[in-house]
């Protein structure tokens, strides 16, 4: 299938028809892969001296199981990924959620400047009851105006901005439904459905065309062999010509698509903001 002088980049169980279940996937599965692939690639851009042995070992490990899996759809891997989300939702893993006193007395210390300080003493007399400490109560509980003004059911939440659109519209449809079942409120009131459109079959499949898993494990096996493998040969690897009327450029294909997509993947906020959506998304199935 390769040339001769394309063996030395390719690790001896690799497989490009591993790496096709990915056409299908979740959004589970998306995450639980390149969770795992995350580690190496971010590594891959580290001096290797940078690294002891034993950190060595386990990206290598981490790495080899990747390879000689391919895509890894097992589902007790997801299950357990997703009992980890939800067990992590009332610390971060959500689009919207409510504030606790915790967390509003946190970010007033990182928020605070001069001209917050003189703002704060010039409205004191109207906020010192709800913002004073000794009001809040135990601190992890959200923040709650009932006791001070109980006429008023306010919330205060906090907005992942780093998400789409529709997907913190749909995380705030599934927050108020919860919250008005808590509340034992009028069970009529609209609660359509939100389509989270950024991630989606469409864009898996795109994610998949990219081959963008594989592309992780080739440049981390690489990286970890000392080879320094360059954009044609990734491209050579990954996209060989199916037919005479394949009239793709390979090498474009890694710098303008593949590569750009990569980075994208493998960065934190985005890891994150799908874990939120996973765990919104889930927070709605049991309610």
């Amino acid at each position: 299938m390769y040339s001769d002088q394309l063996d030395k980049f390719i690790p001896e169980e690799f497989n490009l028809e591993k790496y096709e279940v990915a056409a299908n996937m979740p959004l589970e599965c998306w995450l639980a892969n390149l969770s795992m692939r995350f580690l190496g690639y971010i590594s891959s851009k580290t001096p290797m001296e940078s690294f002891d042995d034993s950190q060595k070992a386990l990206i290598r490990n981490i790495n080899t199981q990747n390879i000689q899996s391919g895509v890894i759809t097992d589902q007790r891997i997801n299950q357990l990924l997703n009992e980890l989300i939800m067990h992590d939702q009332t610390e971060s893993s959500s689009v919207v959620k409510e504030l606790t006193y915790l967390e509003l007395f946190s970010l007033a210390d990182n928020l605070k400047s001069p001209e917050l300080e003189k703002l704060y003493v010039e409205t004191e007399l109207s906020t010192f009851s709800v913002l004073n400490q000794d009001n809040a109560g135990k601190l992890n509980d959200f923040i709650s105006t009932s006791d001070v003004y109980p006429e008023d059911e306010l919330s205060f939440l906090q907005v992942d901005m780093n998400n789409s659109d529709n997907e913190i519209k749909s995380a705030f449809s599934g927050w108020l439904q919860q919250e008005r079942e808590k509340r034992k409120s009028d069970k009529s009131a609209n609660r359509r459905e939100h389509q989270m459109k950024n991630f989606n079959a469409v864009t898996f499949r795109k994610w998949h065309d990219a081959r963008v898993i594989a592309y992780l494990d080739l440049v981390t096996w690489n990286y970890l062999e000392g080879n320094r493998v360059t954009s044609k040969t990734l491209g050579d690897l990954l996209f060989p010509p199916t037919s005479i009327r394949d009239k793709r450029d390979p090498t474009a294909m890694i710098n303008d698509t593949v590569k750009p997509l990569a980075n994208k993947l493998t960065d934190r906020t985005t890891l994150k903001r799908m874990a939120n959506v996973i765990a919104d998304k889930n927070r709605q199935k049991i309610i």
